[in-house]
């Protein structure tokens, strides 16, 4: 089956599937089994042209194989954007990065400024005493 024709095929068997046949009149019934006989044996591009003109021929049958059609390009697209690496967390642990994808470290500004800030404490302690 050509891999374009994949969404059209599905989403008319499935509208063919709710379809209530007897709402229909016996020759365009025979035609939507023609066509569903098609379907299974060979999906061509003459079979599609087919299906598109039976299903304009009701309008139940067209509101429903839209529907259907739509549906299966949101989750063929759906699924083309769910190929990539799910995100598991935005700020991830440090622990949960690679070797060479680290944050710097920040322990050198810490201690200097630890370090200064005591060194401050210090001395306004002697100029107390």
């Amino acid at each position: 089956m050509l891999e374009r024709y994949t969404i059209r095929h599905q989403a008319f068997l499935q509208a063919f599937n709710k379809l209530d046949l007897s709402t229909l009149s016996p020759e365009l019934q025979e035609e939507l089994h023609q066509v569903r006989q098609a379907l299974g044996n060979n999906v061509n591009e003459a079979t599609i042209r087919r299906l598109d003109a039976l299903v304009k021929k009701s309008d139940r049958l067209n509101q429903l194989y839209e529907s259907e059609r739509l549906s299966l390009i949101g989750k063929d697209s759906q699924q083309e954007r769910d190929k990539g690496f799910p995100v598991k967390d935005d700020n991830p642990k440090p622990e949960d990065l690679g070797v060479n994808n680290v944050n710097p470290s920040s322990t050198t500004a810490n201690t200097h400024n630890s370090t200064h800030s005591s060194h401050a404490q210090t001395q306004r302690k002697s100029k107390k005493n």
